[in-house]
């Protein structure tokens, strides 16, 4: 089994494989050279396979593929289509690799639903949504939702519930606006659905829901001293993402 502090590193891990995975749908927007940037997180991900997964075949192939691009491009130069569809396809072969090695080292407990297991959380948003939906949830709801998987891998439930639970207001505060056709700038949560109880036929199960959540979780998790076990966490975060699929549906 692997140690936490392996744990965030494989979480890490995910992160960079994430950014390069997506590389081909906007090449034009990489630079290639560039700690922060494609032969940055090339030379992180070789790292990764080498010291933590023990795969040097991998890491050979990451780092073939870094030298190659470190002669082509200049300071700035940003990333070819073809180059960025060749560094997509040898990282989803990667990920494949990374995914088939953690599979006999990495343990994390998982709900009843079976619904968290770590290849999952390490995609964070894209593993739960699909792509009609994450259309629907804003970039900063995305960020925190991969915030709370990351905390949820290394076994931070209370940062992760808090973040989770933002997460849905942020969610209502969309569904607010649609529906009333006003901005909930300033709003909080219960006033929020207050105000749509109002309408007439508005989602009765939904809304109670919704208040429910607020009182019996959101309100108690605020408070300073209170603590989320793991197992807590994994319901919260299983009720949180059907509740954001409920209201963006």
């Amino acid at each position: 089994m692997l140690k936490k502090v392996e744990l965030n590193k494989i979480l890490l891990m995910g992160r960079k494989i994430r950014f390069l995975k997506q590389c081909d749908s906007n090449p034009n927007s990489y630079a290639v050279k560039g700690s922060s940037r494609i032969n940055g997180n090339l030379q992180k991900l070789k790292e990764y396979f080498e010291i933590i997964l023990g795969d040097s075949r991998t890491s050979k192939e990451i780092e073939k593929l870094r030298k190659k691009l470190n002669r082509k491009y200049k300071k700035e130069e940003r990333l070819k289509l073809s180059d960025a569809k060749e560094i997509t396809e040898k990282v989803k072969l990667w990920e494949d690799r990374a995914l088939n090695i953690l599979r006999d080292k990495v343990f994390i407990e998982t709900s009843s639903s079976g619904i968290l297991n770590y290849s999952k959380l390490i995609n964070g948003s894209n593993a739960f949504f699909d792509n009609k939906e994450l259309k629907k949830i804003s970039e900063a709801s995305k960020k925190d939702f991969n915030d709370c998987c990351s905390c949820l891998l290394v076994g931070l439930s209370t940062p992760s519930a808090l973040m989770a639970l933002r997460i849905v207001e942020d969610v209502l505060k969309k569904y607010y606006r649609k529906k009333i056709r006003r901005s909930p700038n300033g709003l909080e949560w219960g006033t929020m659905t207050s105000e749509i109880k109002r309408l007439p036929n508005y989602d009765r199960d939904l809304i109670t829901h919704l208040d429910n959540l607020r009182k019996n979780l959101r309100n108690k998790a605020m408070h300073p001293e209170r603590r989320f076990k793991q197992s807590e966490m994994e319901e919260i975060f299983v009720t949180v993402i059907k509740t954001i699929k409920d209201l963006i549906r």
